[in-house]
């Protein structure tokens, strides 16, 4: 995700580029916990009014070790212990779904369909999906 946003014109201001995706993600979260109003990205809960993922927002799940005996919760709250974790880009939204587009997937790229409920929330649970990185 790093290489894709830098191909598009974000810079190490903007966005902390890093192969460990918990990096830029609590950056998102702690930027919106301050209010930083020059942040590109906020992060927000996916069950939480606002956090409707939009064209262009980013969203993660959590993977590897650990992930079944935490709560999204846990890895939305984790600002220190390291934590596997992977992000997709919303390419399209419909009603009940959006479609993301995942890099570095065993070398490719993949594309998904991921639920969403009436209010547009996230309601996927294919994977344990824990933060919406809404675009500023």
């Amino acid at each position: 995700m790093s290489f894709i946003l830098n191909r598009a014109g974000y810079t190490k201001s903007e966005f902390k580029f890093s192969q460990a995706h918990r990096d830029y993600i609590r950056q998102a979260i702690k930027a919106r916990r301050a209010n930083n109003i020059t942040a590109s990205f906020w992060g927000f809960r996916i069950n939480e009014p606002g956090s409707q993922p939009a064209l262009g927002d980013l969203i993660e799940y959590a993977r590897g070790d650990g992930v079944s005996n935490a709560s999204a919760e846990d890895f939305f709250d984790d600002m220190t212990t390291s934590y596997g974790s992977h992000t997709d880009v919303v390419v399209a939204t419909r009603p009940d779904e959006i479609e993301v587009i995942g890099a570095n997937v065993q070398d490719s790229f993949t594309k998904k369909i991921v639920k969403v409920g009436p209010t547009g929330l996230l309601t996927d649970t294919v994977h344990p999906w824990f933060v919406v990185m809404k675009r500023r």
